[in-house]
Parts: C-alpha cells; structure tokens; sequence
C-alpha cells in the first residue's frame, strides 16, 4: 500500500504531513490545487454509498461484511471512507487482545445495528460436553437457588438474548429479565456466573467491550464439527479473506479492490492518479531564536536580476533564497562582501559576479547611519543587484547543460522527474506515459508527438 495515497484519504496529508510537510510540486502536471481536490474527493466517499456501488460485484458481500463490522465496533459513526480507515488504522494500533475483543464483539448482530441484518455466529465445537448445561452452576456452595430455578432464569436470558438481537449489556439485560423474575440476587447471580454456557444449541458468553468497558453477553449458534461438514460444504464459495480477524489484511483488501478499483467512477480513478504523482513533499522552516541570537542574524538572501536579464535569459524560475549568518552589527559593506562570497560559491553562473546594490527587507542600503545595520530582524529577506553573469555557462540550471523545451499534454512545464521522450520533429519533450508508452517499453526510435502529426505545433 502506498502511504501517500492510504494516509491521505485517511488523514488528508501524507504520512510525512505528522511532522509538517506539505505539498511542494506534483508530476504529470499536478498542482497543489489539484491534490487537494483529489484528497476531497475520495475521502468524502460515504461507506454506505460504496456498498450499494459494489453490490452486484464479485466480492461485493466480502466489501459489505468488511464495512459492517468495523462500523459495529467503532462507537462513534463511520460515515466516510476516510472516517473508517481512521478508524481501522488507530484500531490497528491498539493491544492485541483488545483489538480482539473489539472486533468479536462487532461480529455479533446487535439489535440497535443500523446497518443489514445478518444471521447470529456460529460456535464450532469438538467436543459436544466441552460445555455443559447452565445446571452445573447449581454445584457451587455460594448457590441457595435450586437447579430448576437457575434454569428458568438462563431460558428467560437465553429468550431475551434472542428477541434483542443475541448481544446486549449487562444492566439492560439484567433490567429486562427484571420483567420476568422478581428475584434480583438471582438474576445477579445468574447473569455473573453464565459465560461459555450451552442451552438448547446456544452459546451464551461474555466479555468487556474494550471501548465501552462495559460487560457484554451474547449469544451464537453452536455447530458439532461432527454435523457441520456438510455446512461448510454449502459456504464454500465464500472468500478465504475472513473479516475482522486481521485489520491490515482488511485494510489491505479496502485498498486493493474498493480504493484502486472502485467501478464505473472516472472522478476517483483521477483522484487516485492525482495523489500517486504528488512525490515531492517540503517543511517550511521557520527561524528560531538561540543563544547567539543577540550575536548573530540569520538572513534569507535572493537574487534580483535586471528587467532585461529576466526576460531575455532568466526564464525559469529563479531558485529559493540562501540562508547567510553575519554578525548582528556587521557593516552594510561587509555584508555585500559575504553575499558576494556566498553567491559566488554556490552557482556557477555567479562565479564572477560582484555585488552592486543591497537592500534588506524594505530599507535600502543608503538609509544605514554609518554603514551600520541596526534593528533587522532574525529572517528578513536581503535582495542584491550585481554584474558579472556568466549567461553563457551550460551549468546555468541545476538540471544540467540541457537547455530543452517541455511542453506534455498533461500541462508539464519542465522536467519534473518522470520519463520522457523528445519529439523528432518539434523538439519537445513529453512524457512517455501520456503517449501511451508503457514504463517497461522502449522508447520508439523514431518519434512524433501528437500535435506534430496532426499539424498544429503548439510552444
């Protein structure tokens, strides 16, 4: 499972979006824009909706019987996808035993269940006297009840079980059994000591809901394994898949055939596309005050190119600002001298360059008394002027010496890391999978892009 696309229906950001990053650029023409209606998209899917849409498919029921029980064992309501795989992810991450517990409980029909009605578990055992009648409780020295009377009171919790749905918690039980038996220590006695009891085919047990932390008696079907080939002969075209003993395998199965392949929806499809281009994630870091702070300024330095430089050669985008630490009273000379030597180490085309005007946040370098800066602050932005560009230079992009033209039908302006395949006519690249050029094939040796072969060139 990708993370990116699994944590953003989920959570609405990547799984680096915990520790602040955010969408920096998309490839095959996805902007932020665009990832963020994708993300809306589909974790606005309402999970009521993808059952009826997966209905009549194959492993439409699976879908369903996966669905239900999570939203049995969640206590708040799962409306959409992104709430029930935020659901099943925290779920994930729970104890073992609870994360058991829970999901037993949620297998078990509940009257008060909004969803479709299913049919009580089935208990398979080995051995028919494995568990015996609720009589045995009549052994204990504490019981002052005869075996008969025990029994009338299980029937009545065995009868109420079964018209409220075979689960309920332990004071509605114990209130609507109230109704039939006067005896209130009995009725606690009996609701206390019956757990893995069999009464007429029945299998009462309890246990604590986990979220709730209330006790909880329900009631299955038991099976002999000796009576119940010829059962599980008639269920065997069910799925080996079975819900709710595994979360990551049913998280993995949601992912697999309801996120990738949801039918009939163009929208999700494109949705889906969408958040698998988003690769590149940044963390926008803020300056923070140290114990130098009263010694050094951190400064975040930008080139200003002249109009000419800008529209006739620097036509890309021009790179991020330079992070550069001076001493808080250094001279507006000594800063453009370290400007200078910073430029001029990190880009090639700069290797000449020298340093003319200097401007530091909105105060331009004549307003300085003395030459001196005072009162800037920790992350202004220092904005130089110079001469000296070595325009000629091959190693003017950080791409390389390649001065090439991207142009993709997908709205790609430039290499954004993805394959792609020039065309042999115009001379622009595009990618290779929006010319339906499989990542396992071999580009053509000759190529004309589309717009070539109909005749209308496009730059």
């Amino acid at each position: 499972m990708d993370l990116r696309l699994l944590h953003g229906v989920a959570y609405g950001r990547t799984w680096f979006g915990k520790w602040g990053y955010n969408f920096s650029r998309g490839s095959f023409g996805v902007t932020q824009q665009k990832y963020e209606r994708a993300i809306q998209i589909l974790s606005s899917l309402d999970v009521s909706k993808i059952i009826h849409d997966f209905i009549n498919k194959r492993q439409g029921e699976l879908v369903k019987r996966i669905i239900n029980i999570y939203r049995d064992a969640s206590e708040i309501r799962l409306v959409t996808i992104s709430d029930l795989f935020q659901f099943m992810l925290a779920l994930n991450s729970t104890p073992l035993i609870r994360r058991k517990i829970a999901l037993t409980l949620a297998a078990i029909p509940s009257k008060s269940s909004t969803h479709t009605a299913r049919q009580p578990e089935t208990c398979l055992f080995k051995d028919p006297n494995h568990h015996s009648s609720f009589s045995f409780i009549a052994k204990f020295d504490e019981s002052r009840w005869p075996a008969r009377r025990l029994d009338d009171v299980v029937r009545v919790v065995l009868t109420t079980l079964e018209a409220n749905g075979s689960k309920m918690d332990r004071q509605t039980l114990r209130d609507a059994v109230r109704q039939h038996i006067g005896d209130t220590g009995l009725i606690d006695f009996v609701i206390k000591n019956i757990d893995k009891v069999v009464v007429e085919n029945q299998f009462i047990h309890r246990v604590v809901n986990p979220v709730t932390r209330k006790l909880v008696i329900s009631l299955q079907d038991v099976v002999h394994e000796g009576n119940s080939e010829k059962k599980m002969e008639s269920q065997a075209d069910i799925p080996a898949l079975e819900p709710g003993l595994d979360v990551n395998k049913d998280l993995h199965f949601l992912y697999n055939y309801v996120l990738l392949g949801y039918p009939d929806s163009h929208s999700v499809t494109l949705a889906i596309r969408a958040i698998l281009d988003s690769k590149h994630f940044a963390k926008q870091w803020q300056f923070k005050g140290n114990n130098d702070q009263d010694s050094f300024l951190g400064l975040v330095l930008r080139f200003r190119p002249s109009y000419n430089e800008l529209v006739k050669e620097l036509t890309r985008p021009l790179p991020p600002g330079e992070l550069l630490v001076v001493p808080q009273y250094a001279t507006v000379d000594e800063l453009k001298l370290m400007v200078q030597c910073l430029l001029r180490d990190t880009y090639y085309v700069m290797d000449k360059f020298v340093v003319k005007d200097i401007q530091i946040g909105k105060i331009e370098e004549k307003e300085y008394q003395d030459g001196v800066m005072c009162e800037v602050e920790q992350g202004v932005q220092v904005w130089v002027r110079g001469c000296g560009l070595d325009l000629d230079t091959k190693l003017r992009y950080q791409g390389g010496a390649d001065d090439w033209t991207v142009d993709c039908g997908c709205g790609a302006k430039d290499d954004d890391g993805e394959r792609m395949v020039a065309c042999d006519l115009c001379h622009v690249w595009q990618h290779t999978r929006c010319n339906s050029i499989k990542d396992n094939e071999a580009a053509l040796r000759m190529f004309v892009c589309c717009r070539c072969m109909s005749g209308r060139k496009k730059y």
